[in-house]
Parts: structure tokens; C-alpha cells; sequence
């Protein structure tokens, strides 16, 4: 079954990020019914697939590495 559903995005950033270092990203389910407690999310940068994360707890962390300094739209 695939549902569609807002997400809280953070992203984890540190203070000295060289450009094309890992970027994380973590997408927060916090109106997910009890039955999506866990599955897997898929991230996207605009409408590309960019990879995707198991969903635990209603949480899914995902890395992603090699973005350039601009213009990306990351989405769960």
C-alpha cells in the first residue's frame, strides 16, 4: 500500500560543511495512522527519486551526498 503524506522535514547541517559532504534529512510522520508506523519513504529532489529510507517509529533519516550549493527541493 502506498500513501501520501505530509511530512516535518529537518535537515542536519554543521557549521563547517564543505560542499558535496552529506546532508541529513529527517522526515517526522506525526499524523500518520498507527498502521504506518513503519514501511519506507521515499525522498525526491524536485520529482526525482533520490533514494529511499525505512520508516521507523513514524521517522525516516536519509543521507545524501554530492548536492550542489543550490536549487534543490528535498521532499519525502
Amino acid at each position: 500500500m502506498m500513501a501520501q503524506l505530509a511530512a516535518n522535514m529537518s535537515k542536519s547541517l554543521s557549521n563547517s560543511l564543505t560542499l558535496g559532504e552529506p546532508v541529513t534529512f529527517v522526515a517526522t510522520f506525526t499524523a500518520a495512522p498507527v498502521q504506518l508506523r513503519r514501511g519506507s519513504v521515499t525522498f525526491k529532489n524536485g520529482a526525482a527519486s533520490v533514494g529511499t529510507a525505512p520508516l521507523v517509529k513514524r521517522v525516516a533519516t536519509f543521507s545524501l551526498s554530492g548536492l550542489s550549493l543550490y536549487g534543490h527541493s528535498i521532499t519525502a
